[in-house]
């Protein structure tokens, strides 16, 4: 029943911090893999970031729920990407629901 809401792709990007010899934290970037999703747009607001004024967007992902996700990741979904603030859980369905927002430019 809820195969036909999967019907979009996402990719998951996951950042690894490693030290070189002279001490410095290098940031990795892994793709952790694909996944097939739901979207659900949830809101916008206005929000005034280094004196100008943007309007980032809050999606709602549900996915399968042995995906690989955690709440440190970031998502890439036609070609942006978002901040995860919280994952749910739902035993009964299955699924995760991801809600994000937008990371500003």
């Amino acid at each position: 029943m809820w195969a036909g809401i999967l019907n979009k792709k996402l990719e998951v990007h996951r950042f690894t911090k490693t030290k070189n010899e002279f001490g410095e934290d290098i940031v990795n970037e892994i793709s952790v893999g694909e996944y097939r999703c739901g979207v659900v747009n949830q809101s916008t607001s206005r929000v005034n970031l280094n004196n100008e004024i943007s309007f980032p967007y809050q999606k709602r992902f549900i996915v399968r729920r042995y995906c690989d996700i955690d709440e440190g990741d970031e998502i890439l979904y036609n070609g942006k990407l978002y901040l995860i603030e919280s994952i749910e859980e739902n035993e009964g369905l299955q699924n995760k629901m991801i809600i994000t927002t937008e990371k500003p430019v």
